[in-house]
């Protein structure tokens, strides 16, 4: 209870999902990788228990991943504008985002495309599978701005309707989880429940 309300009142304090100081560094404005971290965390705490905040910051969390329609969420032009922010001294960086804004077209956004590559377990960095059942588990129902990450997660499916894990952390932990090129058992489950829930 305790980390969730200290979450919620970051939210509330900052105005965005994030990191501290992680705004001025990055088109979006926000960390889309926090959304579906923050959904399945708020997911694991009886709502009626949920700390003041909680359901703005679940709110915002849905919010994002609605906007970008999952895992459109990277910016066209991201490498332009670190190019163009990294020489800023960290002191003067205030501001720089909001100019580059100004003096740019509207933003287009592109896939993420680690987030159509499908693994399980994950670290910090989620998918479009993850953020799908994130969703899930706080009670959202079909939107059509999740039918392009449906599509994604239906159309990785091999004909006997088996997910091949295309991401993966083994090496990386104490015991390997299945084998990275083969299909996987975790993420056929949750791929199997993900499109139950959104059917």
């Amino acid at each position: 209870m305790r980390a969730l309300g200290w979450i919620a009142d970051r939210h509330r304090e900052q105005g965005y999902l994030g990191c501290l100081q992680a705004a001025p560094y990055t088109l979006n404005g926000y960390c889309h990788m926090l959304a579906p971290k923050t959904l399945l965390f708020l997911a694991e705490v009886p709502r009626d228990v949920w700390p003041h905040g909680a359901e703005e910051l679940r709110s915002a969390s849905i919010a994002a991943l609605r906007d970008k329609q999952v895992f459109r969420s990277l910016p066209k032009r991201s490498r332009e504008f670190f190019d163009a922010v990294w020489p800023v001294p960290a002191r003067e960086r205030d501001g720089v985002r909001e100019r580059y804004l100004a003096e740019h077209p509207p933003l287009e956004w592109g896939d993420k495309p680690g987030w159509l590559r499908f693994g399980f377990p994950l670290s910090y960095n989620s998918d479009a599978l993850e953020a799908l059942a994130a969703l899930a588990a706080v009670g959202e129902t079909r939107r059509a701005e999740y039918d392009a990450a449906l599509e994604a997660v239906l159309s990785a499916a091999d004909p006997e309707m088996r997910w091949t894990m295309r991401n993966s952390l083994n090496g990386k932990m104490i015991a390997d989880v299945e084998r990275k090129g083969e299909p996987s058992k975790w993420l056929t489950l949750r791929a199997s429940s993900v499109l139950e829930h959104f059917a």
